[in-house]
């Protein structure tokens, strides 16, 4: 997904055992603007989420190191991306990984196949930010692609705010 929609950890091995998970929305793909800047409140509430997730973390004791957060579209795209993984790591402890639209795209596919029966066919991730398209033949990816077509950036764009969410609809044939 392209915002921090939910934060979870599992942690085994010399962390203890601990397992649980925070989360609550974020939408940092509305927060984008014309060019591209991830805007105050959409940062804001990312740093609020990622701040319950710290805390969790440091009741758990586990060290941050442990983890591997990953940013997708709404962070990727951002043209203030430097600045807002030096304030998540330097408020939260937390390092971000940003992924490319591929790697993206293939942990969809990975989600997809591991929970579920798909053998032949397309798997379609949409996040807040972006779109992911992974073509599928016995189980295995062949091609995948990913746009900037997610349901909150397309919100965003193309409905006048408190009208809802956009639900994108694909039909294949």
């Amino acid at each position: 997904p392209s915002s921090v929609g939910r934060a979870s950890v599992e942690a085994t091995g010399e962390c203890g055992g601990a397992a649980g998970g925070v989360g609550g929305p974020v939408r940092l793909a509305a927060g984008v603007n014309d060019d591209g800047w991830l805007g105050k409140k959409a940062v804001g509430r990312a740093l609020d989420v990622l701040d319950v997730f710290a805390g969790f973390l440091r009741a758990a004791e586990i060290d941050p190191k442990h983890v591997h957060a990953l940013g997708t579209s709404a962070i990727r795209e951002a043209t203030n991306q430097v600045e807002i993984l030096k304030l998540v790591k330097d408020r939260c402890g937390i390092d971000i990984d940003v992924i490319s639209r591929e790697r993206e795209a293939w942990y969809g596919y990975v989600a997809a196949i591991n929970s579920s029966t798909l053998t032949h066919g397309t798997v379609l991730d949409i996040g807040g930010g972006s779109l992911q398209l992974t073509g599928v033949k016995k189980r295995t990816p062949l091609h995948a692609n990913s746009g900037l077509l997610g349901a909150v950036r397309m919100t965003a764009a193309f409905l006048p705010p408190g009208l809802g969410t956009v639900i994108l609809v694909l039909v294949v044939t």
